[in-house]
């Protein structure tokens, strides 16, 4: 029987306190954990498919912008300490790909990022409706074409403009077109909000994918 692979987590921690207690967090048969210091140890560790480093405050924010300068298709988890559905949204346009906050149960930060090593975002479940209601538009995904609705399955796996337009065959500056036309059917701003909408229209597995379930209290 084979093994089913373990997921490698790079935890990014300056506070020797936070890190132990993370990585005690994600001891499990499933996750193998290496754990440093700081962005510029990086280099010297073993690869692995997913990054997780905590932001303690929003001055923080450009942490997530060094991660991804070392490796730009590596997968970023954010813990957020001020979870607000703006900080989400800052911590997702500074490049992460999915979202965590210190009051999930142990068991889902380590779901969280299995999924993500999987290819899917994790948001907070209010953080997403927020940004799902923050511009009209229509009320169903009736008006999605087959191939819209393929471009938000994608991208809801975390993949960048530049997968979809090769897999479309179309130029960067075309998809990026088509896309603004699509936002503009579903009454969003950009690529984060209309995969927050299309979850909510049932277009995506919105429990599934995008919010690990939370502990009792907070869901």
């Amino acid at each position: 029987m084979l093994e089913t692979p373990r997921t490698r987590v790079l935890l990014i921690e300056e506070k020797a306190a936070t890190r132990a207690g993370l990585v005690a967090i994600l001891n499990c048969p499933e996750i193998d954990v290496q754990s440093i210091v700081g962005v510029e140890e990086a280099t010297e560790c073993h690869p692995s498919d997913v990054a997780l480093l905590s932001i303690e405050a929003t001055r923080e924010l450009p942490r997530i912008s060094e991660a991804t300068a070392f490796s730009p298709n590596l997968k970023l988890v954010a813990i957020l300490s001020e979870s607000t559905p703006k900080n989400v949204h800052d911590a997702l346009n500074f490049g992460v790909t999915s979202v965590i906050t210190w009051d999930f149960h142990p068991t889902d930060m380590r779901k969280a990022i299995q999924l993500t090593a999987n290819g899917y975002s994790c948001i907070p479940q209010e953080s997403m409706e927020l940004l799902s209601s923050l511009a009209p538009g229509a009320r169903t995904a009736d008006a999605l074409s087959d191939h819209e609705s393929k471009w938000l399955k994608t991208m809801a796996m975390g993949k960048p403009i530049s997968y979809i337009a090769t897999q479309e065959n179309f130029s960067e500056r075309e998809m990026f077109r088509r896309l603004s036309v699509m936002y503009r059917k579903m009454g969003v701003r950009n690529r984060f909000q209309a995969v927050a909408r299309a979850a909510q229209w049932g277009v995506l597995p919105y429990k599934e994918i995008f919010a690990a379930d939370t502990p009792a209290g907070h869901r």
